[in-house]
């Protein structure tokens, strides 16, 4: 009885340590492998199936090309998941999944702000706060325009109701153009 207990404890053992992430240092090298780097807020979450979407607003984008309003996909699910809030501010590592489509895992080096610095636990793990970090991103990396969609430019399908004078007109010559190919069908078709 004893060994399978130790069996089981184990075997629970080994799933708490399955997100254990190997320690980044903070440094151009360490953040190198991130194709999109950002500051933002978090404005909505989409519902979680195995992975979730977090919209961000931006406000300030030092690596990579986004909108004002970009999609970040992680992994809701798992025990290694994340976790977003909306209104929470945070400086996103992520990584292209596919174009335009950024994802950010629990391993990257992306961290939220805390309104307390003693609550940042990243700030253990890191060596910097939430503000030296971003510091450190502006010095090194600048900061970048974000895309702005030109909504002038894309194309508009409206639907426009015709009037009343329109709506008879359209009647009527849907009809017309229904007797004729009634006639003409009977008199070439017979």
């Amino acid at each position: 009885m004893r060994t399978f207990f130790l069996f089981l404890f184990l075997l629970n053992a080994a799933n708490v340590f399955a997100c254990k992430c190997e320690s980044q240092p903070f440094t151009m090298e360490g953040i190198k492998q991130y194709e999109l780097i950002f500051t933002g807020t978090v404005a909505a979450i989409s519902g979680c199936d195995k992975t979730s979407k977090a919209t961000f607003s931006v406000k300030e984008l030092y690596k990579g090309k986004c909108f004002e309003n970009v999609a970040v996909e992680f992994d809701c699910s798992s025990s290694c998941g994340m976790s977003f809030q909306p209104g929470e501010t945070w400086i996103i590592f992520a990584t292209y999944k596919k174009y335009g489509e950024p994802e950010v895992t629990l391993c990257s080096q992306s961290r939220r702000k805390f309104a307390d610095e003693k609550d940042d636990f990243y700030l253990q793990t890191s060596g910097l706060s939430f503000i030296d970090a971003a510091t450190f991103l502006k010095k090194n990396l600048g900061i970048h325009a974000v895309n702005t969609k030109n909504v002038e430019a894309e194309q508009h399908h409206e639907n426009i109701r015709p009037d009343g004078s329109q709506t008879l007109l359209y009647l009527g010559a849907g009809l017309l153009a229904l007797f004729a190919f009634y006639f003409l069908g009977r008199k070439f078709f017979k």
